[in-house]
């Protein structure tokens, strides 16, 4: 089994790419609302069910690419995308996260390889695969 991810419909092993680690959240945050109000002890909560989309954090190695600079630009382009679109673990491949990349990357040189980080926003829970 590789350690990587299909997104946009892509193999990240394409780019040569290996996930150094992930970072997904069990649960999403709330959209819960509390009133703090003064000379009150604690604070009044107004529960909402619904939730805030989750960031996944992903860092990736470009193994020693013939020209790192050149490798990172095609890998930009494989993340830039319009909407959301499937973000697939493969250490996870029955559910996927409808996701968008979220902030900038920084291409860290380490030696003859990159190391970055991608940030994808996604909505809250994982769907199942068919």
């Amino acid at each position: 089994m590789t350690n990587g991810i299909t997104f946009n419909g892509v193999h990240s092993r394409t780019f040569n790419l290996v996930m150094l680690t992930s970072k997904r959240p069990l649960l999403p945050e709330n959209k819960d609302t509390y009133i703090d109000i003064p000379h009150r002890d604690g604070s009044i909560l107004i529960p909402d069910k619904s939730a805030k989309d989750i960031i996944i954090e992903v860092e990736f190695l470009i193994k020693r690419p013939a020209n790192l600079y050149e490798a990172a630009r095609n890998i930009s382009r494989w993340l830039i995308t319009d909407d959301r679109v499937p973000l697939i673990f493969d250490d996870d491949p029955d559910y996927y996260y409808n996701a968008k990349v979220y902030g900038n990357i920084e291409l860290e040189k380490v030696v003859k390889s990159g190391r970055f980080t991608v940030n994808f926003r996604c909505e809250p829970y994982p769907f199942r695969r068919k």
